[in-house]
């Protein structure tokens, strides 16, 4: 169980990282 928390925590870290990635590019667009 605790394995799958921080792998949970680490793909919403990603997920958030990616969105504002894409956040940045289409503001630069």
């Amino acid at each position: 169980m605790e394995i799958a928390l921080r792998f949970s925590k680490i793909l919403l870290r990603n997920n958030e990282y990616t969105s504002g990635q894409t956040l940045s590019r289409t503001t630069k667009i």
